[in-house]
Order: C-alpha cells, then sequence, then structure tokens
C-alpha cells in the first residue's frame, strides 16, 4: 500500500432521526465514509446508490453529490469519518480518482473494527493533544487498512446499484430476504427503500413480476421449506418465526405454493436418510 498523506477532519456518531431532520444533498470537498450500525436510512441526490440495510458503509469520494433521509419514525446509529486522504483502492502506487461509491455489508467484526477506531481517534479530535495530529493521521491508514480488507472479503461489491425497475425490485426482494423473520410488509419494505407501496407495485409490474405481495410470499415460503429441510423444528415454530397466524394457514400456503404440505418435506428427508 501507497504511503498515505492527509488527516481526519471531522468525527460523529450517534442516533439519526433522519426522516424529521433530512440531510439535504451536498458536495464535500473530503472523502466521506458513513457507516450504519442500525437504522434504515438511505442515500439520497441525483447520484446516490440504491440503499442497503444496516450494518452497512458508504464510502463517498470528493465532490460526490448526496444527502440522508429515512423513513418516518427511524432512528439510525451511525459513525461518521472525513478524511483528507484518498480512501480508494491502490493499484501499481496510483489512487484510482474515480467518483464511483463503494457500499460495504459490515460484519460484527467489522463493526468492531470500525468502533475501535473511532473510539481511539474521538478524544484526539474533540481535545487535540502533543501527538493528536500524528493520530489522526494514522487513524486514515487503519481506515484505509480496514476498506481494502472489505474489499477482498466482503460478499457486497463496489459497483453502485442503478435505478431502473430491475434493480430495484432486485433491492426488493434482497431487503425482503434479509428480514424475512420479522414478516416484514410491503408497505415497510417500501418505506426502507424511500418508496410508497403504489410506487412498488408499480416497479414491480414494469419489471414484469407478480405483485410485492405474491414475491416475498413466495421468498418466505422457499425459506420455510429450507428450514423445514434443514432443521428439525416443529412446523408449528416455523410458522409463528415467519409471521403465519396458526399452522393451518401456513399449511395453507404452502400447499398451494409448491402443490404439497410441509410435512412431505420431512418425509422426503427421512426417506432420503434411509436410503442413504
Amino acid at each position: 500500500m501507497a504511503p498515505v498523506k492527509g488527516t481526519i477532519v471531522y468525527l460523529n456518531s450517534g442516533v439519526r432521526r433522519y426522516a424529521e431532520h433530512p440531510v439535504k444533498a451536498n458536495r464535500r470537498g473530503v472523502w466521506e465514509l458513513q457507516c450504519f450500525i442500525r437504522g434504515h436510512a438511505f442515500p439520497t441526490g441525483s447520484l446516490a446508490p440504491a440503499p442497503r440495510p444496516a450494518p452497512v458503509a458508504y464510502l463517498f469520494p470528493p465532490w460526490h453529490d448526496h444527502g440522508w433521509s429515512a423513513p418516518k419514525g427511524d432512528l439510525s446509529e451511525v459513525l461518521v469519518f472525513h478524511v483528507t486522504a484518498p480512501l480508494k483502492a491502490v493499484d501499481s502506487g496510483r489512487d484510482d480518482s474515480s467518483d464511483q461509491v463503494e457500499m460495504f455489508v459490515l460484519r460484527e467484526l467489522d463493526l468492531l473494527r470500525l468502533r475501535t477506531i473511532y473510539d481511539w481517534l474521538e478524544p484526539h479530535f474533540i481535545a487535540p493533544t502533543e501527538f493528536g495530529s500524528e493520530v489522526l493521521s494514522a487513524g486514515v491508514v487503519f481506515l484505509r487498512s480496514t476498506l481494502e480488507d472489505l474489499r477482498h472479503g466482503n460478499v457486497c461489491r463496489t459497483e453502485p446499484l442503478p435505478l431502473d425497475a430491475d434493480s430495484r425490485v432486485a433491492q426488493a426482494r434482497y431487503l425482503f430476504l434479509q428480514k424475512v423473520n420479522l414478516n416484514p410488509s410491503v408497505t415497510e419494505i417500501s418505506e426502507m427503500m424511500g418508496l410508497s407501496a403504489s410506487q412498488l407495485r408499480r416497479l414491480f409490474a414494469t419489471s414484469g413480476q407478480a405483485s410485492p405481495l405474491q414475491v416475498f410470499r413466495g421468498i418466505q415460503l422457499d425459506y420455510a421449506r429450507r428450514m423445514l429441510s434443514a432443521s428439525h423444528d416443529p412446523v408449528a415454530r416455523i410458522a409463528d418465526e415467519l409471521g403465519f397466524g396458526s399452522v393451518s394457514s401456513f399449511t395453507r400456503a404452502f400447499t398451494r405454493h409448491f402443490g404439497s404440505p410441509p410435512t412431505s418435506v420431512r418425509k422426503s428427508r427421512s426417506g432420503n436418510r434411509l436410503d442413504s
């Protein structure tokens, strides 16, 4: 990695109510790393990427036009770093200066690492010490190292998502799958995307899909079949965890979707075990 010159010019953390106090899209002359520990806030603006559910981090290059908003009532916990040194990948000793936004899905260890860096830097930022400037410059090195590890080890790659109908439908499916055990409604998923339920339905229709409700139910039942196949949990427990009001309603939905009841999955698994 090439030597890093620069420092951290802004640090902040805490809970944000972006729904009530949105941040208008604006351009900053520094690199911005905004990490969402929890909540459903999302970037806004003409150049903003499609949102991802927390925990997630966004890295914006200098002069990128973006702001922040969130669904009504949302509380988002954030860590924010503004850095003067380039935080892009390094290729042959030269920094990539493209205006591409990067997004990273964060794991527990990633969160711990970012929190540790923040907690180490914050006292030197708030009340500068004799060696404060050196510490803040060293912080840039640790942030850059963390981002490099995320780039090489994270399933969420760095390409920003386009905002066409197919991509937004894929995003809705992804969000539902991430929250499937909470049985989110169409309205809840659309709010996470910064849309109304009717807008989301139109996107699904434009993309040639069934309604969001039908698509989400299919995802939910596919997930249920995997749970039935991979675990010994009672059918009643699986039905309850996925938000069905009763075993009978779950059984009817499962049978309509797959053509056989949930118990058939268990019988098939038992038969395969006996034949092996």
